[in-house]
Parts: structure tokens; sequence; C-alpha cells
């Protein structure tokens, strides 16, 4: 069974930077050979849109996006009563260490019980959260 994860903004980021570390493109790798089943909350598409309409313009950023979700069987998960109310719980908990985005993807991870991939240096520690987190 392919293990459950859930990817951040900065994950996708730096698959579509200029060098792409090791550890991103074998992480890409098991998603695209079905060894790991990727989800994303719909909101971190959004920041990585910006990210990438900063660094290369609009063109660039929703190619890239579109060719991501066209080669990786990535899962869109959109937000439901219970994942809005954890990730303001969450908010509210951890107010100045954690984003908006941030808190929809340690709420998915949480109520789903999904690995997080991140590259996210300070989170804080969060009991029952399994976190990857990746070097840039």
């Amino acid at each position: 069974m392919p293990k459950q994860i859930i990817l951040d903004t900065g994950c996708i980021t730096l698959l579509l930077g200029k060098k792409p570390p090791k550890q991103i493109l074998n992480l890409f790798e098991n998603i695209e050979n079905g060894k790991n089943t990727a989800y994303i909350i719909t909101p971190v598409i959004s920041e990585v849109y910006k990210h990438l309409c900063i660094r290369k313009g609009k063109e660039f950023a929703s190619s890239s996006l579109i060719s991501v979700m066209d080669r990786y069987p990535i899962v869109l998960i959109d937000q439901d009563i219970s994942l809005l109310f954890k990730a303001g719980e969450l908010k509210c908990r951890y107010r100045t260490k954690l984003s908006y985005i941030d808190c929809f993807v340690v709420a998915a991870g949480l109520l789903y019980h999904w690995e997080i991939h991140t590259t996210e240096k300070n989170l804080p520690d969060i009991p029952h959260l399994k976190i990857i987190t990746y070097q840039f």
C-alpha cells in the first residue's frame, strides 16, 4: 500500500527550481511510480503560483503548475468544515509560529494521519505529527 503524504509549498517550489535537490527528485519519483500517494491542500497551489509568478511571471507559474499536476498523480484536497476548524485551532494555538497555509497542511496531516513533507525548518513540536523536512 502506498504511503499517504501531504506536500507543502516548498517541496513543489523546489521541484520547479533550476536545480531541484536530489531528495526532492526522489520524492516526486516515488509519487510518480506510486510508492507515495501525494495530497496537496488547494491553498498551497495558490502560494506556489505566487512564488513562481514573482520569480518568472504568470505564464511560467501557470504552465509549470499545470505540468506538475499532469505529470504526477497528486490529489487536490478542498477544505471541509473539519479541516477549516482544525486549521483555525492550530492558528489560534501557534499564531506566531505557523502561517495559515502551514496550518492547513498540518491540520490535514493530523486529521488524515498523513506524513507531512515540508521545507519549514521551525515547525513547532506537535504531538502525533510525522514530518519529513527537506533542506535547500
